[in-house]
């Protein structure tokens, strides 16, 4: 039994019943709220019902001129496509959009005042949020006035209305299944040696991506007394930082099976997993995202697998659920209503499917030129 996502989230019995036709890339999860009380902006994965199989779909573009605006951490890596994604919906959706940038995660103080300073002059905002718990009381001042929609990155206050992200752990939970059943085709008795090269330590969404994937692991009776992981590393997205990471694991170890990183890290790695070649002769790389660059190693077969965490999917999700919430829908616990979160479902990409996505529908034009505020 599928539901889709129509004006309201609609239970339907059949696909036949849906107005568009079913196609995997818009079957997302939706998580709903446990009760009419519970907060949904403050509430964790385990407090909602979910996740529920859900068709997505647009809804009807809006009559009026409505004015929204999108507040990102930065457009390096993936965020260039998460502007994109948001761009292209608002004008399906007939909405006018600002774009405001903080010029990096170290800049935590810039986001929070262009959130509250220019946030309230639109009818509805959307927050990639620089950091998951610091940002409460901006959001809930701004909250307090008018929609907002938590994008992309995990975030925590009351005035966050819904949001359009997947859950990391969960995500990275499935892609170390995946893995699971590569060692079981591959790998047969022998030890297993990992290693992790992850974003900011405390950052919700590098912890999950961490914690997901490793439960995983460790979940496998079959695994037990074969898996070892060697280092676990922490550090700031740049891309030096990641690979000076990279390079402190491998320098300092030997024999490493698995790198499993985020998008920067296993980028540098797969430019220099070469010079490691005799410590590390079996070395494969894994990653929890998919980025332009990945895309390209992936096809080259330089990277085993990464996932797809469908950014254009989400920017179509946030924008949708923002205008929902303009109109005065609300999320509800009925699972005939809007979910509170949203967000894809995964899929992973290896060098054998990896053609079957386009670049264009993966990350947009790489013409695309976004009109940004960075002040």
């Amino acid at each position: 039994m599928k539901w889709v996502v129509g004006f309201l989230f609609l239970l339907v019995a059949s696909a036949s019943q849906a107005t568009e036709k079913l196609n995997a890339d818009t079957l997302v999860n939706g998580y709903f709220l446990k009760s009419y009380s519970q907060i949904g902006g403050n509430s964790r994965r385990n407090e909602f019902i979910g996740p529920v199989e859900l068709l997505f779909e647009r809804p009807k573009p809006s009559k009026q001129k409505r004015r929204i605006a999108l507040f990102v951490p930065q457009l390096s890596d993936t965020w260039q496509t998460f502007v994109y994604a948001v761009t292209e919906a608002s004008k399906h959706l007939n909405l006018d959009l600002t774009v405001y940038s903080a010029k990096g995660y170290i800049n935590l103080g810039r986001q929070i005042k262009q959130l509250t300073q220019y946030g309230p002059r639109y009818d509805g905002v959307i927050l990639s949020a620089i950091d998951s718990h610091k940002m409460k009381g901006a959001i809930a001042e701004v909250g307090a006035k008018i929609p907002v929609i938590g994008y992309a990155n995990e975030v925590f206050s009351e005035g966050v209305h819904s949001k359009a992200m997947v859950y990391y752990y969960d995500f990275t939970y499935q892609l170390g299944n995946w893995l699971r059943d590569y060692l079981k085709n591959n790998y047969l008795k022998q030890p297993i040696r990992v290693a992790l090269v992850m974003g900011p330590k405390g950052a919700s969404w590098s912890e999950d991506m961490k914690r997901g994937f490793m439960q995983s692991l460790k979940d496998d009776p079959e695994l037990k007394g074969r898996l070892e992981f060697v280092q676990v590393k922490h550090g700031h997205t740049k891309p030096s930082m990641q690979e000076r990471l990279v390079r402190s694991i491998l320098d300092r170890t030997k024999n490493i099976d698995f790198l499993y990183g985020i998008a920067p890290a296993i980028e540098r790695a797969a430019m220099i997993r070469n010079e490691y070649s005799d410590r590390h002769p079996n070395l494969k790389l894994i990653a929890p995202y998919i980025n332009a660059d990945l895309y390209s190693a992936i096809q080259k077969d330089e990277i085993l697998v990464a996932a797809n965490d469908n950014m254009l999917l989400i920017g179509d999700i946030a924008v949708a659920n923002l205008l929902r919430l303009m109109r005065g829908e609300r999320p509800a616990v009925e699972q005939a209503s809007m979910p509170f979160v949203l967000g894809p479902k995964l899929r992973v990409l290896t060098r054998q499917n990896v053609n079957d996505y386009s670049y264009d529908a993966l990350f947009g034009p790489k013409s695309f030129t976004p009109v940004v505020i960075d002040r």
